[in-house]
């Protein structure tokens, strides 16, 4: 399977997708609050949405599919889910052998007519003979209704691997999101393509901006309080660092990025919200690996501010950083995920940081994830944080060597009692092939967020076999949408 292959060349790269493409822009008008919608019915519920892009569908191999499950008072009601795969009816293409349907989401009312929108990325979708390698890949835009997700538009790359990585970003202010979707054109820099939809339609238009540089990581919102929506985007430069590039003015061009002074200050992923309040979206990197500076990884926030973000990062936290809990070790990967949302209700967006390979007892890459509380001061780190693991009271499961809690991570609100509650996918979960050992059939907690933080009780437990699929190293749960 080639995802398994690729993890091999690309390591944290493709590491940096899973979570980073799960990213997704405000579902309306642009924003810096960075609390995101997916109310795909318009019954006032978020919907909770998993991807497993290696999966069989229609005997296709890494044809890939969507789960849906609707949100409700008591969280996502699962006897209400939904699959969607590329054999779905309405659905554009065929499913293919490894076209990955489901490597990237993101959602948004691309087409303002009051209805949440799935952006769908299958960055290896292809017709006819062509080669996997030179696989234009897709990006298909299922649009929401009383009914849910029934109608569908797909627009085909015209280089190579449209939608390894998605966001929804109102760069132009007018309230309706458009789809940012990466292809590459330039490697390893790749770039980053522009989609808009008409209002109340359903097409894709593909805009004439382009920048050279951004392959996954992408985040998207309003950064120095104009109106307009920023696109944070993280790419591989030439010298193999992680760097990145923040794309403001309305454009995607590279004259029109703000890019930190020093080298390699990209990271995993990425997540966009206004954590003090101030009215400017705050950025949040999680920096899992060298060749970042902090043993275990490190989390870096940029400020939002008029004018652009500073050279240098504003704060950088660890697992060393006095108050955080937990122990900075190398090879933790604190930072492999990240997203902001109000967990405990209380007005300020809260912090959470995956660290796919922290060891846990004897439990080697067993994982774990860090909760951190915001304030109008922006994240605590001195008090209230915890770390969760498969191990920790309410939460479903055993920890296990490689399961990789925490390789996704998310923050939304289904039960609309205005508390987050917290989404977490272990890709590693029971893998049983030794010579592919991070890779599982995958699973996807969900937590329940109180005034008090993480619910110790009514934790939710999602596999692909929930969804009447075959295991087999889907891996459930790579990307979440938010």
């Amino acid at each position: 399977m080639r995802m398994r292959r690729e993890w091999a060349a690309l390591a944290v790269a493709v590491a940096a997708v899973a979570g980073s493409v799960v990213a997704a822009g405000p579902a309306s008008a642009a924003s810096a609050s960075g609390v995101h919608k997916a109310d795909f019915n318009g019954d006032g519920y978020n919907d909770l949405v998993i991807s497993a892009p290696a999966a069989t569908v229609g005997a296709k191999s890494g044809a890939g599919y969507v789960a849906v499950v609707p949100g409700g008072a008591n969280g996502p009601v699962t006897a209400q889910r939904k699959v969607i795969s590329q054999a779905t009816e309405g659905v554009p293409g065929d499913p293919g052998n490894e076209d990955w349907f489901g490597y990237s989401l993101a959602t948004g009312d691309f087409n303002a007519d009051g209805f949440s929108d799935l952006a769908v990325g299958a960055p290896y979708d292809r017709t006819g003979t062509v080669a996997l390698n030179q696989a234009p890949g897709s990006v298909t835009v299922l649009y929401g209704s009383p009914a849910g997700l029934v109608k569908a538009a797909r627009i085909m790359g015209t280089a190579k691997q449209l939608g390894l990585a998605v966001t929804a970003a109102d760069m132009d202010g007018n309230g309706r999101p458009e789809v940012v979707a990466s292809e590459y054109r330039l490697y390893p820099e790749g770039g980053l393509r522009r989609f808009t939809v008409a209002r109340g339609g359903t097409s894709l238009t593909r805009t004439a901006d382009y920048t050279t540089f951004g392959v996954y990581g992408l985040a998207a919102g309003d950064v120095d309080g104009d109106g307009r929506d920023e696109v944070v985007a993280q790419y591989t430069s030439t010298g193999g660092l992680q760097d990145v590039g923040v794309f403001h003015g309305g454009k995607l061009a590279d004259n029109s990025a703000w890019w930190p002074e020093s080298p390699g200050e990209g990271g995993a992923d990425a997540a966009v919200g206004d954590i003090d309040k101030d009215g400017k979206a705050d950025i949040v990197i999680g920096r899992p690996k060298a060749p970042w500076y902090a043993p275990g990884g490190d989390v870096a926030i940029w400020k939002g501010r008029t004018g652009g973000i500073a050279d240098e990062p504003d704060r950088v936290i660890t697992q060393a950083t006095a108050g955080v809990p937990g122990t900075a070790e190398d090879g933790d990967g604190f930072g492999t995920s990240v997203a902001l949302g109000d967990l405990d209700g209380d007005g300020h967006l809260d912090l959470a940081v995956g660290a796919g390979r922290e060891d846990n007892g004897t439990a080697v890459d067993g994982g774990s994830v860090t909760v951190l509380r915001g304030s109008a001061t922006g994240i605590v780190t001195a008090t209230g944080g915890v770390v969760l693991t498969q191990n920790s009271t309410g939460v479903p499961g055993t920890t296990e060597a490689r399961d990789q809690f925490g390789s996704a991570v998310s923050l939304m609100d289904f039960t609309k009692d205005g508390k987050a509650e917290l989404t977490v996918s272990s890709h590693g979960e029971d893998n049983g092939a030794a010579e592919w050992p991070y890779y599982g059939d995958g699973v996807v907690n969900v937590l329940r967020g109180t005034a008090t933080g993480v619910g110790t009780t009514g934790g939710l437990s999602l596999r692909a076999a929930t969804f009447g699929s075959t295991p087999g190293g889907s891996p459930f749960g790579w990307a979440i949408g938010r």
